[in-house]
């Protein structure tokens, strides 16, 4: 085995994601750096739980958008029951708060079981993992945006 052999081999090594996990991401050099937050981004690009995260995403983005403005302002912390949130939801011109509560749950219920899949999530800084999660959602697709302006039209027309 010649020198640039071994190497090449070492670095591979370094460079393997079952071992890097195991690291605190802020001791890994920036091509360990680099490398992991690439390959979890292409992880969770494709786990079922992470899609439905973004689903249920896209679902509050469009169910808020098509809230009324005109009843009332969303301010500060929904209350906790679902009775009392619901009315809070509604109160603030949401059309549909039970789908807008259920699309919630199921976000936070998705985010739970991928925190849960992949703990490497948090030793990630703050700033890297909104960008690995960012990088892994890709861009809304034509159809969500389209609902999205759809619901704004017609909250402004029923005004």
């Amino acid at each position: 085995m010649t020198a640039s052999t071994s190497c090449q081999k070492s670095r591979s090594q370094d460079l393997e994601y079952s071992i890097l996990k195991k690291k605190s991401y802020a001791s890994l050099n920036p091509e360990a750096q680099s490398f992991f937050s690439d390959e979890l981004t292409a992880q969770l690009k494709k786990d079922a739980d992470f899609q439905l995260y973004q689903k249920s995403l896209k679902g509050i983005m469009i169910s808020l958008s098509g809230r009324d403005r005109s009843m009332g302002k969303m301010s500060g912390t929904p209350p906790k029951g679902l009775e009392a949130r619901l009315a809070f939801y509604k109160e603030a011109g949401v059309k549909n708060p039970q789908e807008l509560v259920m699309h919630q749950l199921n976000m936070i219920n998705s985010m739970a079981k991928v925190m849960k899949k992949y703990p490497e999530l948090t030793k990630l800084d703050k700033q890297t993992r909104t960008r690995v999660i960012k990088d892994a959602a890709g861009k809304l697709d034509r159809e969500t945006k389209d609902k999205i302006k759809t619901a704004v039209v017609e909250s402004k027309k029923s005004k």
